[in-house]
C-alpha cells in the first residue's frame, strides 16, 4: 500500500487575535514511500505528490487548545468531481473535491482535540494531487434549517430543526417568552450539527400568530426561526409536496383545479416504502398527470413507471420526448413552459426534462437531473424564464450547475431530494451554499430558504400566488395534513 507519513512541524504566524495560530506543511517535506513526488512550478514550493486509486497520507497535528479549525487543502482534480476520505482521529469524513485543472482550495470546518490528533488523507475515487495542508481558527457561521415553518392545531405534530450549533448544546428553546420542552440529538452525517426535536404539545395553547422562535446555544449565541401557528389548514389553490427519497426524485403536486400530478417516482424501494403510502394517504387513487423526467432508476423505479401507471390509473402520462424545449402548456389551472428536453443532450440526465410552471405570478422551476451546461443553454434562449420563487434542485446537486444562473434565478427558496452523499459534493457545498446562497444574502440581502429533504423531511408548499405562498416540513409523513381531502371541500 502506498503511504507518505508526516509529521508536521507548526508555523506560527500571529494574524490576528481571531486568527491566533496557522499550522502549515507542504506535502513534499514529508518522507515518503512507493508515491510520486512531481514537480509544478505553479505548487507551493515546486512540488507536489500524486494521490492515485491506493495509498493515503498521513499526518500528525499537535493543537495548543481544542477547538474548531479550518481545513485547507490545496489540491486539482481532473476529470469531474473526485471523492476521498478524511479519517479524523478514527472519525471518516467524506470530503468532495471539485473538478480543478489549477490548483485550488478545499476548506472544511473540523473539531480537533487538544494535544495530538490524526488526520489522514485517503482515496475514495482517488487521482487526486495535493499541494499543500494548513490549519486555522475557524470563524463559525451557526445556522438552522428550516428557518420558517407552519404548525397546524388541529394536526399536531413534533418539530425538526436541524442545528449547526458547533457542539455547543441547546440550553433553551423560548417562544413569545415561553419556555418549551425540547429534545436535541446527534446529527448522524455532520459533527458540527444536530436535531432539535419540539414536541407538538408545546404549541396546542399558543394563540395564533407568527413568532420568533429563540433557540439559546451554550456559548451565547441565539437563533431564531420564523413560526407561524394557525388553528387550521387554509385550503391553498396550488401545493407542492416534495418528500424524502433517499437519492431520488418523487414531487406530488395538486393543481389548481384539483387534478393530480407526480413528476418521477424514485427508486424502487422507496417508491414502495414511501411514496405510494403517501399518495394514498392524502387520498389519491388516481393520477390525472404522470411524468418521467428521463429513464434512470432513481427517478422511474427501474421500470419505467409501470407500477405508478397500473396502482394509479394514470391518465395521461409524459416523459422528456413527449415535448420539445420552448413548448408551452396549460394542465390544471397551471402554465407549464418546457426548458429543456430530449433534445438537448446526449446522455439521460442530459436529455432530462426540466420545466417552468406558472400560477398567478408565482414561478416554480423544476431541474431534473441537468447541468451546467444545459443550464447556461437555458440562460441564452429562455432569459426571461430563469427567475424563479422555488427551484427544484437539478440533480440532486451531485452534478453540476451554473452559478450565474443560479444567481439570475434567485429563489426564495430551494428543494433539494438527496441522501448525505451532497456533503461531499463541492456542487453543493461550494457552488450552491457560498457562491449562490450566501452571495445573493451578502450582495443582494435576499432572503433563501435551503430545504434538503434529508435535513427537514417531506415539505409542503401551499401557494395562491407570488406574494401569497408558504410552506412547511415534516419528519413523520403519518402527521402530514391531508392537502387533497382539505381542498376538495
Amino acid at each position: 500500500m502506498y503511504k507518505i507519513i508526516a509529521s508536521i512541524f507548526c508555523i506560527l504566524m500571529f494574524l490576528s487575535p481571531l486568527k491566533g495560530q496557522i499550522i502549515v506543511q507542504e506535502a513534499e517535506t514529508a518522507s515518503y514511500d512507493s508515491l510520486s513526488l512531481l514537480q509544478d512550478s505553479d505548487a507551493s514550493a515546486g512540488q507536489f505528490v500524486r494521490m492515485e486509486k491506493s495509498g493515503s497520507l498521513d499526518w500528525s497535528v499537535s493543537m495548543k487548545e481544542e477547538g474548531w479549525y479550518n481545513l485547507k487543502i490545496n489540491y486539482r482534480a481532473f476529470g469531474g468531481e473526485k471523492e476521498q476520505y478524511l479519517i479524523k482521529n478514527g472519525i471518516q469524513i467524506p470530503l468532495g473535491f471539485g473538478m480543478a485543472e489549477q490548483w485550488s482550495i478545499f476548506h472544511l470546518n473540523i473539531f480537533l482535540k487538544k494535544g495530538d490528533n490524526s488526520l489522514e488523507l485517503r482515496p475514495s475515487w482517488g487521482y487526486l494531487d495535493i499541494d499543500f495542508l494548513s490549519l486555522e481558527k475557524a470563524s463559525l457561521r451557526y445556522s438552522l434549517t428550516p428557518q420558517k415553518n407552519n404548525y397546524y392545531q388541529n394536526y399536531p405534530r413534533t418539530l425538526l430543526i436541524k442545528l449547526e450549533n458547533y457542539k455547543s448544546p441547546v440550553t433553551a428553546v423560548m417562544l413569545n417568552n415561553r419556555n418549551l420542552q425540547f429534545t436535541q440529538m446527534d446529527y448522524p452525517f455532520e459533527e458540527k450539527s444536530i436535531n432539535l426535536m419540539l414536541a407538538g404539545t408545546n404549541f396546542t395553547n399558543v394563540a395564533p400568530g407568527t413568532y420568533g422562535l429563540s433557540i439559546l446555544l451554550e456559548n451565547g449565541v441565539q437563533l431564531k426561526q420564523s413560526l407561524t401557528v394557525q388553528k387550521q389548514l387554509k385550503p391553498s389553490a396550488l401545493t407542492i409536496i416534495a418528500p424524502y427519497v433517499d437519492h431520488g426524485s418523487a414531487v406530488l403536486l395538486i393543481l389548481p383545479d384539483k387534478s393530480t400530478m407526480l413528476v418521477d417516482c424514485a427508486k424502487d424501494y422507496i417508491r414502495d416504502k414511501t411514496l405510494i403510502p403517501l399518495i394514498r394517504q392524502i387520498g389519491i387513487d388516481t393520477l390525472d398527470y404522470f411524468i418521467l423526467t428521463h429513464y434512470h432508476d432513481d427517478h422511474d423505479s427501474g421500470d419505467r413507471g409501470v407500477t405508478i401507471k397500473k396502482l394509479f390509473n394514470v391518465k395521461e402520462f409524459y416523459d422528456y420526448q413527449s415535448f420539445q424545449s420552448g413548448d408551452v402548456f396549460e394542465k390544471g389551472g397551471a402554465t407549464f413552459k418546457v426548458l429543456n428536453s430530449y433534445a438537448d443532450g446526449e446522455d439521460e440526465n442530459t436529455r432530462s426534462l426540466a420545466f417552468k410552471m406558472e400560477y398567478n405570478g408565482f414561478v416554480y422551476v423544476h431541474g431534473a437531473d441537468i447541468y451546467g451546461l444545459n443550464q447556461i443553454k437555458i440562460c441564452d434562449r429562455f432569459p426571461n424564464d430563469v427567475a424563479a420563487d422555488v427551484f427544484y434542485a437539478n440533480h440532486h446537486f451531485h452534478g453540476s450547475v451554473d452559478v450565474p444562473y443560479l444567481r439570475q434565478m434567485k429563489p426564495d427558496a430551494v428543494v433539494i431530494q438527496a441522501q448525505e452523499a451532497i456533503y461531499a459534493r463541492s456542487t453543493y457545498w461550494e457552488k450552491y451554499l457560498i457562491d449562490t446562497r450566501d452571495y445573493l444574502h451578502e450582495n443582494n440581502n435576499h432572503f433563501l430558504e435551503n430545504l434538503p429533504t434529508l435535513e427537514v423531511g417531506t415539505v409542503v408548499f401551499r401557494i395562491n400566488g407570488q406574494h401569497d405562498w408558504t410552506y412547511e416540513t415534516y419528519m413523520d409523513n403519518k402527521y402530514l395534513v391531508n392537502t387533497y381531502e382539505n381542498n376538495m371541500h
